[in-house]
């Protein structure tokens, strides 16, 4: 028969399974390596950020080439003579360029860089809306260049002594004006009748101009023929000039050649700046055919004169280019006097390429 527990006999626990110690050890190895790879991909950062850091430290204000490795942004050096030959044909080409795009403004970037309005775009916008205080603005500009006109055709010779440019900025500050009021709009706030007076002061400053512009298109037209004759006189001269042999072409720095062709530029830039002013009002007002003769005209005479400095620089360079060739041939061959010559001739050449990159419409250095 079985024996019965006693009281003081205790029941004890079941044996539990023998769960292997891996199996309870992986989340914890799982979390350890989680948390070295967070440490390392840290101070793997840091460490490219404090390299990162170095090496700009030590590179600053170095080239790439100091380093002693090659800088592949440089072209390989050439000879200087070679260079300097390069660098002749460079500032005479460089007017080919130039020409077309000088002779032919159509653009109102030409006309915005001399203080003249932009052409209006084609784009259209919607109308700003005036307020009275916009409306009180626009008005007062518009009455205010009104006055300033009628005063200066009362003036002895129509404007005064000032001429050509006090019209132009007449002109040009009416054009303005009309500009900003086109195509505007009105606030809930104005009245009707302020409308009225608005429109009636806008339409008496548009008469204005197109007067102002017709009684100067007269003056306009004879400023496009003195620059014209300008520009043909200063060809006459230099092609007279240049009626040399061809290896006479070779003009040092001081040449008289070489002055007549720079003053031509300068006469070139001039009537430029007065072929964008005509253009740009002949594109608000084509009806002045008359100007727009002498425009046209004034256009074709930069461009020839354009394509003359451009076989003139040209003639220079070759020239030039053929010469420094010819000594540092003569200089390999026979060494000596040739090698100091050449010397000198590329401190010419020097000069005579910072002259050709001028009359070809560059800046000229100082």
């Amino acid at each position: 028969m079985p024996s019965s527990l006693t009281e003081g006999e205790h029941v004890l626990p079941p044996t539990p399974l023998n769960v292997p110690t891996p199996v309870r050890r992986i989340p914890a190895v799982a979390l350890l390596l989680g948390v070295l790879a967070g440490i390392f991909l840290v101070l793997r950062c840091a460490y490219h950020i404090s390299a990162a850091s170095d090496a700009s430290q030590k590179t600053k204000g170095r080239r790439i080439s100091d380093d002693g490795f090659p800088n592949p942004c440089e072209l390989p050096q050439e000879p200087k003579e070679q260079r300097q030959s390069h660098e002749l044909q460079e500032a005479a080409g460089a007017a080919s360029a130039r020409r077309e795009a000088s002779a032919s403004p159509s653009s109102g970037e030409g006309a915005a860089s001399l203080g003249w309005p932009a052409a209006p775009s084609r784009v259209k916008y919607p109308s700003p809306l005036l307020d009275l205080i916009g409306l009180f603005d626009k008005t007062t500009s518009m009455q205010a260049w009104m006055l300033e006109v009628e005063a200066a055709q009362l003036e002895v010779g129509g404007f005064g002594l000032s001429g050509e440019a006090y019209m132009d900025a007449l002109v040009r500050r009416g054009m303005e004006i009309l500009q900003e009021v086109e195509g505007v709009g009105f606030s809930s706030e104005v009245r009707d009748e302020e409308r009225q007076q608005f429109m009636h002061a806008s339409g008496e400053c548009s008469r204005l101009l197109k007067s102002l512009v017709e009684q100067g298109e007269s003056h306009w037209v004879d400023a496009c023929k003195a620059k014209i004759g300008i520009l043909k006189s200063g060809v006459d001269t230099a092609s007279s000039h240049m009626q040399r042999a061809p290896d006479q072409r070779r003009l040092g720095p001081d040449d008289p050649v070489l002055e007549t062709m720079m003053g031509l530029r300068t006469a070139v830039g001039a009537a430029q700046e007065a072929h964008q002013r005509m253009h740009h009002i002949l594109s608000t007002f084509p009806q002045l055919l008359a100007l727009a003769d002498a425009v046209g005209s004034l256009g074709a005479a930069i461009q020839g004169v354009e394509e003359a400095l451009a076989l003139a620089a040209n003639a220079c360079a070759e020239a030039w280019t053929k010469y420094l060739q010819d000594v540092r041939e003569r200089w390999q061959a026979e060494g000596g006097e040739a090698g100091q010559q050449l010397l000198d001739d590329i401190a010419k050449a020097k000069e005579v390429q910072q002259k050709l990159r001028f009359i070809s419409g560059g800046t000229l250095s100082k």
